[in-house]
């Protein structure tokens, strides 16, 4: 029988990368999904990064740290950063569900009336197009390792995440996803590119290539 043993584990966790990018591919390719459908899976990863980065560096610290705690640099300096990056990933996140949603001609999502008016039609578009469960689903579970932590009596800290929640938080990953959707508009803009099967291509594939880099830059690397 063969054990588990910590290198298996970074091996699954490498191939991990790549299945999940192929599945996105997979799916807009020979299941059915729309062009929109697969971006907005593109655009959930840090809709659930700055999830996982309250709980860990907001909640997780209040629920253990002793009284008083909120009010120390040590908690205070992480808990405004994670804050800022979440009002700026928030701000440039609403631009890129624009793009999205104009990128693959979601005409019944009426995006002229203003940011609240076009937030608030999200569920009802969700719902039509089978993304609302996988919603959730997707956010529950980049935030179920922690959780079996804590049930396991293990404080959940950014060291104790698996290798693919460290990649999908790191801070680089702020910037990586608007310039893939900035690849995604020029090659759209530029070289009349209207393929969703072609877009997702250089999509995944330069998506493969920055977490490849990412996973052997943060192997041993401590970061927030």
């Amino acid at each position: 029988m063969n054990k588990i043993t910590p290198e298996s584990i970074q091996k699954f966790e490498f191939y991990s990368i790549f299945i999940n990018n192929i599945f996105l591919l997979i799916g807009v390719s020979l299941l059915g999904w729309t062009l929109f459908e697969t971006l907005f899976l593109v655009w959930l990863e840090l809709i659930s990064a700055i999830v996982v980065l309250i709980y860990l560096k907001i909640i997780i610290p209040l629920k253990y740290g002793r009284p008083g705690y909120q009010h120390l640099p040590e908690f205070r300096t992480p808990a405004l950063k994670v804050i800022g990056i979440s009002i700026y990933t928030l701000i440039l996140h609403y631009f890129a569900l624009i793009f999205i949603i104009r990128l693959g001609q979601v005409d019944t999502w009426d995006t002229s009336s203003g940011v609240l008016q076009t937030l608030a039609q999200m569920p009802l578009q969700l719902w039509n197009s089978s993304l609302l469960l996988l919603t959730v689903v997707f956010l529950l579970a980049y935030l179920l390792p922690p959780f079996i932590l804590e049930r396991r009596g293990i404080r959940p800290s950014i060291e104790t995440m698996p290798l693919q929640t460290k990649i999908m938080i790191h801070p680089s990953q702020f910037i990586a996803h608007y310039l893939w959707f900035l690849l995604l508009w020029a090659t759209h803009h530029f070289l009349s590119i209207s393929s969703p099967i072609l877009l997702m291509t250089i999509l995944m594939v330069a998506k493969s290539i920055y977490e490849t880099l990412l996973f052997y830059r943060i192997k041993s690397t401590f970061f927030i």
